[in-house]
């Protein structure tokens, strides 16, 4: 791969690196997204900055230096090829002051200040035998990536997280002593506000019914079996005043097609599919309550979304839910495998005289809000 320096003698000036070469959708693009825009906001003209990505169009800022990698997607071999070998050869070459990596990994580079941003939570799952079956690959990945996690670590000035629960579990695995509590940005959800007086009445969707919504990927860690199996469990007189809402179509992986076999002749349940933000925001402005029963999160951001739009929540009794509510006045935490307390609730939440739990979360430490903070931290004194 060449290297064209088109900084010149620029090279004098600050400089900073970011490197993500794996983001191209969803979550971790926004991530990347608001990094760049938030440094380029933040820091004076002398700092340059250069990304690091797989196609350059997924950085649009004119400001942005950006160096294309395409085929470090292709396999986790040229992963980490990328990661500890090019990036080397990359930064002796431009000689950065700052780099941050939004991938999880520490790459190895020369810098004079070197950032990792731990946002997977893989590490710390305990997956069951029905996830081995289902998704044998993402059991592997689980099972190692901890170890991944752990190699060159304790080189960087500081490891950035998204939540506190991460924070504590990445001390004890590999004693960093500079990790950052970051909260991600949550983008207003857009959507149709019902009448929060007859939300009870269910007079804000068509057919009258009480609609339990659960917007996710079925990815095995998600959990929809869950509450499929709660709602079919459901007494007939409630089942037949509710409606389970489910993001998914049963022809996306094995354990979609398991889902659809078992479940799709179960009066009341919608396999809805993949949906756009505008009709996901849509099903919020229809749905009485979210179910949120994922046992993996980085965050959990339907929880966020739930909570602008002041929709009541059903969610899995597990630390990333409870730093994600956060303060709330209308929710239940439930054990994510107790199907019976599921249904319970389920049953229970679906009558007008439900008296909704209150969520009350302190944390002591410090955390950063947003990423213009948080970039503003990383080079103060560089």
């Amino acid at each position: 791969m060449i290297l064209k320096n088109s900084f010149g003698n620029q090279l004098k000036s600050k400089l900073l690196i970011i490197s993500a070469v794996n983001f191209d959708h969803g979550g971790p693009l926004k991530i990347l997204k608001d990094c760049v825009e938030s440094a380029v906001n933040v820091l004076p003209k002398e700092w340059k900055i250069i990304a690091i990505v797989h196609d350059k169009n997924v950085v649009l800022s004119e400001r942005i230096h950006k160096i294309k990698i395409p085929w470090a997607k292709k396999s986790w071999i040229k992963r980490l090829y990328v990661e500890w070998v090019v990036f080397k050869k990359i930064s002796v070459k431009f000689k950065p002051d700052l780099w941050i990596s939004l991938h999880d990994i520490t790459p190895n580079v020369v810098a004079k200040r070197r950032v990792v941003y731990c946002h997977n939570p893989a590490p710390f799952y305990y997956p069951s035998a029905n996830d081995i079956f289902f998704d044998w690959k993402f059991i592997i990945f689980v099972l190692l990536y901890k170890y991944v996690y752990k190699i060159g670590i304790k080189d960087n000035y500081a490891v950035i997280v998204q939540q506190s629960w991460i924070k504590n579990k990445l001390y004890k695995l590999t004693g960093h002593n500079n990790i950052i509590v970051a909260r991600p940005s949550v983008e207003l959800v857009n959507i149709v506000h019902y009448d929060k007086n007859s939300y009870h009445n269910h007079n804000h969707n068509d057919n009258n019914k009480f609609i339990f919504f659960y917007p996710a990927f079925p990815r095995v860690f998600k959990n929809f079996e869950i509450v499929c199996e709660a709602f079919k469990k459901l007494p007939d007189e409630v089942k037949d005043k509710c409606e389970l809402r489910i993001t998914l179509k049963g022809t996306e992986n094995p354990y979609a097609k398991y889902l659809y076999r078992k479940y799709k002749s179960t009066y009341g349940i919608k396999f809805l599919g993949a949906m756009n933000l505008k009709d996901i925001n849509i099903q919020y402005g229809e749905s009485n309550a979210l179910l949120f029963p994922s046992k993996l999160e980085t965050w959990g951001l339907p929880i966020s979304e739930a909570k602008q739009v002041g929709l009541p929540m059903l969610i899995a009794d597990l630390p990333y839910a409870r730093e994600t509510v956060g303060d709330y006045d209308k929710v239940d935490f439930i054990d994510p495998v107790n199907v019976d307390m599921w249904s319970k609730k389920m049953s229970e939440v679906s009558n007008i005289d439900y008296i909704w739990g209150v969520s009350r979360q302190s944390y002591s430490e410090k955390v950063v809000n947003t990423w213009a903070e948080l970039i503003y931290k990383l080079t103060d004194n560089l």
